[in-house]
């Protein structure tokens, strides 16, 4: 024989009828068996395939049917115990010389070569150096097989995918009934995997930022990127990278490819890709998402894999696309639904302060109904009455006067700065309570400030500063009435009164 780059095996049969053809493989068990006697001379050439899932299945020959050899499963890779227990077993029955050789794909053993010989002594290192090439170059096509005879065998569960037109069936069928993309991503996973073997598949989705991603792919209930858990940091795994141009991609083994990370650990946790295939999801000029396949195995994937995948990925990409414009309306129907009841919520407030009778109990439900608004827990307000460097400081429900509240010097303070006309507002104080500051602006002049107190400053948005100062614009002019009516001897508003002086 020659070196390992000559093909030393026949090729496989064609499977794709329902079943597993059973016949052509014992045909070809015994040409492979014929080619590999011209360097190492055997009297039996035994072969089993091993599904995942089930028990190990004879290629040939069909007699030792009858001896009922039982062989053990690997776990998932034979032990050198009993793959010198087989060896045995044929030694016992006659044979001078035997091997127990694994078919090995990735991490687990998808086949078995049991040889044998009457004469002994036969199998030394160079013969087992020539099956163990044999065996390697089985590896893809038995992993092949064996997953295809997990799906089908003599009674398959699924309908055969014989054509593209039954492969784009499948696909439609799981895009019309795929409630989340988890569900999506699951059901076209199945479909592939009986044309496209994979341990691996992940739809991932270019995320808010050109620093994210997002695997939609795995996305159950609830809003798209509310799953910390799903982003990709682009730092610790370049998804886009992986694809430069809009070609497909093609990781023959990730062990000797710059691209990949050595650990990819965001998508697929302790299990190590060898072989990784993939699509960039385009639609018109747009890329709305990404499609990577992995098996365990390297070299696994074929070029007839990656065109196949290429024909399914418009397909993918119309649903994949589907599912993030659905996420946007949704925002964008919860951000009109929410712009819609500001200025409702805005006409209350002003309504609570035109019909009040009571003014401090109208400034107590005002600053109640105000929270349904703004992030804040406390609200006070500062009154400038005479001095301009000084003011009264009063929260709602105070019934005194603002004359006879004690005035704090407000130069060089955030207040200040804000009346000053310096800040449009201003923020002060140390978490947990922080202070936001805002102008009570009446004519044209600043005569006070309205104060809220969060403990949650991050939750102030651009939008929550412009609509703070649009509270504070509505009750400024209540608050202007209540400072000039302070200053008028024996004049005061219903609900607020005069402390008698010593």
């Amino acid at each position: 024989m020659g070196g390992e780059a000559e093909p030393l095996v026949p090729l496989l049969p064609p499977q794709d009828s329902p079943t597993i053809d059973r016949i052509a493989l014992g045909t070809w068990r015994e040409a492979l068996s014929g080619a590999v006697g011209i360097d190492v001379p055997h009297d039996l050439f035994a072969l089993w395939l091993l599904p995942s899932d089930g028990d190990a299945v004879l290629l040939g020959p069909a007699e030792l049917e009858q001896d009922q050899l039982e062989i053990p499963r690997p776990s998932p890779l034979f032990s050198d115990a009993q793959l010198e227990l087989l060896a045995d077993i044929a030694r016992d029955a006659g044979y001078g010389s035997a091997t127990a050789v694994p078919i090995r794909f990735g991490q687990a053993d998808v086949g078995l070569i049991l040889i044998a010989d009457l004469r002994s002594g036969r199998y030394g290192s160079a013969e087992r150096a020539v099956l163990d090439t044999v065996a390697r170059q089985l590896a893809q096509p038995f992993a092949r097989l064996a997953r295809r005879w997990r799906e089908n065998g003599a009674a398959p569960s699924h309908p055969p995918l014989e054509d593209a037109a039954a492969l784009v069936e499948a696909l439609g069928q799981a895009a019309a009934t795929a409630r989340t993309p988890r569900d999506y991503a699951r059901a076209i996973s199945r479909t592939l995997d009986r044309v496209l073997p994979h341990e691996r598949f992940e739809l991932i989705v270019p995320g808010v930022s050109a620093d994210q991603s997002y695997r939609v792919g795995a996305h159950g209930e609830g809003p798209l990127w509310s799953d910390p858990s799903l982003i990709v940091e682009r730092a610790v795994f370049d998804v886009p990278g992986l694809f430069p141009g809009a070609a497909p991609m093609h990781l023959a083994d990730t062990r000797r490819d710059d691209r990949w990370p050595p650990v990819a650990a965001p998508l697929f946790g302790a299990l190590e890709l060898r072989s990784v295939i993939g699509l960039r999801l385009i639609l018109g000029e747009r890329t709305v998402g990404y499609l990577l396949l992995g098996s365990v195995g390297p070299h696994f994937y074929q070029p007839a894999d990656i065109d196949l995948l290429a024909r399914v990925g418009p397909l993918v990409a119309t649903r994949v696309d589907a599912f993030v414009q659905a996420w946007h309306l949704q925002t964008l129907r919860a951000q009109l639904i929410s712009m819609q009841a500001v200025p409702a919520q805005l006409r209350r407030l002003a309504g609570i302060l035109a019909t009040a009778v009571n003014l401090p109990e109208a400034l107590r439900e005002f600053s109640a109904e105000a929270t349904a608004l703004l992030p804040f827990h406390r609200i006070r307000f500062a009154v400038r009455l005479n001095d301009d460097d000084r003011a009264a400081i009063f929260v709602p429900g105070e019934t005194r006067a603002l004359s006879d509240l004690p005035q704090a010097p407000i130069t060089g303070t955030a207040i200040g700065r804000v009346l000053s006309g310096a800040l449009p507002n201003a923020v002060s104080g140390v978490e947990p309570d922080i202070d936001l500051i805002f102008p009570l602006r009446v004519a044209g002049t600043l005569m006070g400030a309205m104060v809220l107190t969060t403990d949650a400053p991050d939750a102030f948005s651009r939008a929550h500063l412009t609509l703070a100062q649009q509270v504070a614009d509505l009750l400024a002019p209540h608050l202007e009435l209540l400072r000039r009516t302070s200053l008028l001897p024996g004049v005061y508003l219903p609900g607020w009164k005069r402390t008698p002086k010593l």
